[in-house]
């Protein structure tokens, strides 16, 4: 007889399909063992009416959720057959996967008998492929290299060296694995799998091969093995403990002390170095660890290897591996050609423009040394080689020039056009990047969903209560939700914008709130500039009946979201009641609509004198530092970036009553919120230019509040998303 153990652990949407699949075999002396493993969903009670309908089921139900290795050696315990054979809950037998390893046992007189499986995804479809070593190997490719080991015995020391030597050689022969094995009982009781471990059937293989007297191969594929979401060895990376798969390196060394033969000693050393470095890959790669705790461990684990099992390896890997325990990226790079630094694609419509060009900017180069950093922009843009570090990598989704003919740019939009958005959809998916981030909401959180990547993010610098231009975009709101909830996190710039997202289209459930990094060493720098491009004028008088002219200075994209038609009827409004003062308009035009053409229009309508438009400056830093106020007219922000870099400048603050301007000024406390209205902005200038005294008063209260703008606390916040 032959005991089939089934460990179960919350797998209520497989059970019945593998129970099915065990009860439906062709060979019938056989019972079915399971273990529940303190099950926490239905599976209990399917277990229950299995046992009701099959008289040849026995089931046990552990105290405690104890592990894999602990419902197996449970069933081992109650095994009345021969010989037992291991089945995990959510796989499916093939109809004659105990007669076709019965057979062998009898033919050969075996302890052993190893079959082959294949890889179906949760609808039990085969799977096309898999990788190994890096390199893409088909299904039938793989059977094929099955095949190549003849059906018959073969000897232990051939066996390990086989599951050993390389991924490829294990996938042949279905390597380390207990649920394509048929075991003599006797030995299966010799060799009980180790209780509080992951990869547990590293330290139970070799034990067992060199218990047995006789091994079969069989290249009968008997076992159909699901690869599906949610399993533990193919969860979300950074939810498991990642320590508890290291200790498998322990296995490695078990097989190494446990072997006398030299030449076998030296292949299992050589397996041994080699699995040191892709746990290290594993850990600081996938699952994220810090590269302090990585180069601590596997370096101290690397140098013990060199002492202990140095002598079986070549001279020219030792080297190596040296190079490994002084830096490790310099090994990756020199040796294996590859970076060990996290792939990040960053992704927007512009590369240079207001806030959320700025954000992108400096995270990049705050980033720049730690990650291997790519920016993509809806069109090419020229300037990137002069803003950006040389180690940042660009790629564009269409060109900006596009033939102005007719029929050339029909031939271009329907030809060259969509080659090329094929060509960079395949490099996009070629590329495995470890974390996609959209930088804006709206048609960036759509690139990016499109993306693969391991971790997703979207920043949101829009106040949806007040500008929810996104309904546009997408089909629905529901359809904007679902879309969120596909990311890791939606990063809300403000409190106001996250409290936004949830009253117009729900709560995704991942929402949190992260405050822009401002370098705040790199604006104080660029404010020290000298301005030759302004007119020098008087600084505000204490005396509050002085007529002194008082500069205002204002920075963002010649855009109507920033409000500079109100501006502008505010300031005609104060030429009309006689007042001196000068308004300073720093931004560039937007590459699409007529809003600078529109401002050009108004200020001659008006005929404004004092409002200069300066255009688009590289350093907009100098400009600020020489305002006596700071003044944003938005009609909506999200929390305006270029507001706190005012407070980082110590310079008074009009702000309209946006998102994020109270979280910045408190009810102002700390600067002057405006009605965000004409007449609330005229009211507010016609203020501070009557009492120049309030210039002082908030000056003050602006160098209190800037404590709160923690260049390095903002970005470590945001580099631990990315852990």
């Amino acid at each position: 007889m032959i005991s089939v153990i089934v460990p179960v652990y919350n797998s209520e949407k497989y059970l019945n399909e593998c129970i099915a699949s065990i009860c439906n075999q062709s060979y019938k002396n056989f019972e079915i063992i399971i273990v529940n493993d303190c099950s926490s969903d239905a599976s209990g009670s399917i277990i229950e009416q299995l046992v009701l309908i099959h008289p040849n089921i026995v089931s046990i139900t552990l105290s405690k959720n104890s592990g894999l290795s602990a419902a197996r050696n449970a069933g081992l315990d109650a095994a009345k057959g021969e010989y037992v054979c291991y089945v995990d809950s959510d796989d499916i037998l093939e109809r004659n996967y105990l007669e076709s390893l019965y057979k062998q046992v009898k033919k050969y007189n075996a302890d052993l008998v190893i079959g082959d499986y294949r890889e179906v995804d949760d609808d039990l479809n085969v799977l096309s492929s898999d990788y190994v070593n890096g390199k893409k190997l088909s299904s039938y490719n793989r059977k094929r290299q099955s095949e190549s080991y003849s059906d018959g015995e073969i000897g232990r020391l051939e066996l390990i060296n086989k599951i050993s030597v390389t991924y490829l050689d294990h996938y042949a022969i279905a390597g380390t694995t207990a649920w394509n094995k048929l075991i003599s009982a006797d030995i299966a009781r010799l060799n009980r799998f180790k209780e509080g471990y992951i990869h547990e059937d590293e330290f139970w293989i070799v034990p067992l091969i060199l218990s047995c007297n006789k091994i079969v191969w069989t290249g009968n594929i008997i076992y159909n093995y699901r690869i599906r979401t949610g399993s533990i060895t193919r969860n979300k990376r950074g939810t498991v403990d990642a320590w508890k798969y290291v200790k498998v390196l322990d296995a490695y060394e078990e097989r190494i002390n446990l072997i006398s033969d030299l030449k076998l000693k030296r292949v299992l050393s050589d397996c041994y170095f080699g699995n040191i470095l892709n746990k290290y890959l594993l850990c600081y790669c996938e699952y994220n660890l810090s590269k302090d705790a990585c180069h601590d461990f596997f370096s101290a684990r690397m140098r013990q290897a060199l002492r202990k099992y140095g002598k079986y390896i070549k001279s020219k890997d030792k080297i190596k591996y040296v190079v490994f325990v002084i830096n490790e990226e310099l090994f990756f790079r020199r040796f294996w050609k590859m970076s060990i630094k996290k792939r990040i694609l960053i992704v927007n419509d512009l590369l240079i423009g207001g806030g959320v060009e700025k954000l992108m900017y400096d995270l990049t180069w705050a980033m720049r040394d730690k990650y291997d950093i790519t920016i993509m922009t809806d069109e090419k843009n020229d300037r990137f080689n002069d803003l950006y570090p040389d180690n940042v990598s660009y790629i564009w989704q269409r060109d900006s020039k596009i033939p102005k003919n007719g029929f050339l740019k029909f031939i271009y939009q329907k030809t060259i056009k969509k080659v090329k958005r094929k060509l960079l959809k395949k490099k996009l998916a070629n590329a495995k990047y470890d974390i996609a981030i959209a930088i804006k909401e709206g048609w960036k959180l759509l690139d990016v969903y499109s993306i693969p990547a391991i971790k997703k993010f979207c920043w949101v610098h829009t106040d949806y209560n007040a500008y929810y231009y996104t309904e546009g975009i997408f089909k629905t709101r529901e359809y904007e939700l679902e879309i969120m909830k596909s990311f890791d996190n939606i990063v809300c710039v403000s409190k106001d914008i996250l409290e936004s997202i949830k009253s117009v289209i729900g709560d995704p459930g991942n929402l949190i709130v992260k405050y822009n990094p401002i370098d705040i060493h790199n604006v104080l720098e660029k404010a020290k500039e000298p301005v030759v491009d302004v007119d020098s004028v008087d600084r505000i008088s204490k005396d509050k009946d002085s007529k002194s002219k008082v500069r205002f200075v204002t920075v963002g994209r010649l855009n109507y979201q920033k409000g500079y038609c109100n501006l502008l009827e505010a300031c005609h409004m104060l030429d009309c009641d006689g007042y001196e003062y000068e308004v300073l308009v720093i931004g560039e035009k937007e590459p699409w609509g007529d809003e600078a053409y529109r401002l050009n229009c108004e200020m001659k309508r008006l005929n404004i004198k004092n409002v200069k438009f300066l255009g688009g400056r590289k350093n907009p830093y100098k400009y600020m530092a020489i305002a006596d106020w700071f003044i944003s007219s938005s009609l909506f922000e999200g929390y305006s970036l270029v507001s706190q870099e005012a407070a980082v400048l110590d310079v008074p603050m009009l702000l309209t009553d946006v998102s994020g301007v109270r979280e910045l000024l408190e009810d102002n406390s700390y600067g002057i919120v405006m009605e965000n209205s004409v007449r609330g902005i005229y009211e507010s200038m016609k203020r501070v230019i009557d009492n120049p005294k309030l210039h002082e008063y908030y000056k003050q209260r602006i160098m209190e509040r800037k404590r709160i703008i923690t260049y390095e606390k903002r970005l470590e916040e945001i580099e631990k998303m990315f852990m």
